[in-house]
């Protein structure tokens, strides 16, 4: 009792219950947050393992990708480097087959010029012609007249009378010609 003479046994044990009560409702907010806050967590590990998943799906994706265009680019290259290296091996025998010509024996030349001056007479029956000074007297037992000199490997030009038409017979000119037309032929036969 008081000094009033009130039993204050009786609001003790209230104000303990208030207080129990408040204590079980604390308990009962903390373990609500506690479970929020578990189940936020494991969202947001969730979250991060998907963007962890995607990051290295997307980081492969990327790879593989940089990985084929780097070997598209290896290839093109490489490609290149082939075409550049027949390119070459083409020029070095055209190159090699007008040094043969050029080589040719008096009497190996003087066959060709014949079987030219035959083609050119079937097409330019009359004029002049220009060759070597070797091959002049070739062309002149030919028919043709000598217009001057040819500063070539080998072969003739004939004009006809009034120039207007002009057959260019050098050997330059043909294999110039064959070599055109026939470069994937040849080509297969060195490189297949």
């Amino acid at each position: 009792m008081d000094e009033h003479g009130n039993d204050l046994s009786g609001l003790k044990r209230h104000a303990e219950r208030v207080i129990a009560k408040g204590e079980e409702e604390a308990e009962r907010i903390l373990a609500e947050a506690r479970t929020r806050c578990d189940e936020e967590l494991a969202k947001a590990k969730e979250g991060a393992e998907d963007i962890l998943k995607k990051a290295k799906e997307t980081g492969k994706r990327d790879a593989l990708r940089l990985e084929s265009q780097e070997t598209s680019s290896m290839e093109i290259e490489a490609k290149k480097k082939k075409l550049v290296a027949r390119k070459e091996v083409l020029d070095s025998v055209l190159k090699a087959s007008l040094k043969r010509l050029s080589d040719l024996p008096q009497e190996k030349r003087g066959a060709i010029i014949g079987k030219l001056l035959v083609k050119a007479r079937s097409e330019i029956p009359k004029g002049r012609a220009y060759c070597r000074p070797e091959d002049q007297a070739q062309v002149g037992a030919a028919g043709y007249t000598h217009a001057g000199q040819l500063s070539s490997i080998g072969g003739v030009i004939i004009e006809n009378e009034d120039g207007s038409v002009r057959l260019d017979l050098r050997f330059e000119t043909l294999l110039q010609q064959i070599w055109g037309r026939r470069t994937k032929e040849i080509a297969a036969a060195l490189f297949d």
